[in-house]
């Protein structure tokens, strides 16, 4: 209605160039595949379709949609809206704090996407290479290096999950590699509770022998490539390939 559109122009204010209202679902798609709109806000009793196909179209054309869905608690149709892609849910009658909070919540993930485009272009092509010595503690700074790092790149649950799978291959390239600590060999300490002793007498030792850590890290587009080195003999990794799942829940494995 005009005033909830006189409310989203002030809230919006300069981050917004047009606003468009529909109460054809035709209409409204027509103009979402030919806009592309960032933000779109539907009543869940919208007719002409449902809000969940709705919202599905939406999501098939661009997954990044931001998408609010308005309507009574009630509506079975909500909680269905929300796992396929809608952003966030208002209830009906809207009050006008609600949606502001909403609204600058959804303004807050634009710039911080437009941030993050702007950033991976100027560091499209960047690199970081670091030398650890062997130690728990090298591990643990070099890991808050590289978090720094990809955050030019990716946030939030993707970041995580890269860092995640960035901190295992360095910690393996640690206890495996130059501490030379074998599957069979980390399980039983683990289980004896010798674990952190032995780690530390064998990092004494790597350190005198002068083994390090080396790590490349690389931005190019949307692909990030990791080298990681160690001064370790190595070991047949081909045989733990094959291991059951369940394996994840020993002792010696971190799940």
């Amino acid at each position: 209605d005009t005033d909830r559109h006189q409310v989203i122009s002030s809230i919006a204010g300069q981050s917004c160039h047009s606003i468009m209202s529909s109460n054809n679902t035709a209409e409204a798609l027509s103009y979402y595949k030919n806009q592309h709109p960032q933000i779109v806000i539907v009543d869940a009793q919208i007719k002409g379709m449902t809000v969940l196909d709705f919202t599905r179209t939406l999501c098939g054309e661009d997954p990044n949609v931001l998408i609010m869905v308005t309507g009574p608690y009630q509506d079975e149709n909500i909680i269905d809206c929300l796992k396929y892609g809608a952003s966030d849910f208002l209830p009906k009658p809207i009050q006008e704090e609600e949606l502001t909070v909403s609204l600058t919540r959804f303004f807050g993930i634009l710039d911080r996407r437009a941030s993050r485009k702007f950033h991976s272009q100027l560091f499209d092509g960047a690199k970081l290479q670091l030398v650890l010595k062997s130690s728990t503690e090298a591990l643990s700074n070099a890991v808050a290096i590289i978090s720094g790092f990809l955050a030019l790149a990716c946030t939030g649950h993707e970041l995580a999950r890269v860092e995640l799978g960035i901190q295992e291959v360095i910690r393996n390239s640690l206890e495996h590699g130059n501490l030379a600590i074998n599957y069979e060999h980390k399980k039983e300490l683990c289980e004896s509770g010798k674990f952190d002793e032995f780690v530390k007498k064998q990092t004494e030792i790597a350190n005198a022998n002068g083994m390090k850590i080396d790590i490349s890290i690389a931005l190019k587009g949307d692909t990030l490539n990791c080298t990681v080195r160690d001064s370790g003999k190595g070991f047949d990794w081909r045989r733990y390939s094959s291991q059951s799942s369940n394996s994840a829940d020993a002792t010696n494995m971190s799940g």
